[in-house]
């Protein structure tokens, strides 16, 4: 089968847009659903959590935030565990014994957060990264 390119004709090649054409979404608070939690390994090959959140609502409804978090020190463990906590609204987190089992909380954690929505604050920090906190939990109906 061969291809009719005319529908393409108008097409620039040259313009290759912006990183992703994505918007920038300024800081403030915003109604949010979980879309995915997942552990990753980051590009300096750091073992993190990465948390997917899509706005639902306002000018940039289905426009995502992803807040990833390296989880081999201290300080990044007790970081993705407080957000772990915010999102089950309040219920305690405890880590598993080890990666499998981690990684398999995680996914029940997932499951657990798709009959909530939330409203979440993302901010800067004094040393200027990101910042996300959950500042309400609203039960899906």
């Amino acid at each position: 089968m061969t291809l009719d390119f005319s529908k393409w004709d108008g097409i620039d090649f040259n313009d290759l847009g912006t990183e992703g054409d994505f918007p920038e979404i300024p800081y403030g608070t915003y109604e949010v659903k979980v879309n995915n939690i997942e552990l990753k390994e980051s590009k300096k090959g750091s073992l993190m959590i990465v948390f997917e959140f899509e706005i639902i609502n306002g000018d940039f409804e289905k426009s995502r935030l992803w807040y990833n978090q390296v989880i081999e020190a201290g300080f990044g463990k007790r970081k993705a565990k407080d957000m772990i906590e915010s999102l089950l609204d309040g219920d305690d987190f405890i880590y598993g014994s080890n990666l499998r089992v981690i990684d398999q909380q995680i996914k029940e954690v997932f499951e657990e957060t798709k009959q909530f929505e939330y409203a979440l604050q993302y901010s800067v920090n004094k040393k200027g990264y990101n910042e996300y906190v959950i500042t309400e939990v609203f039960e899906v109906e």
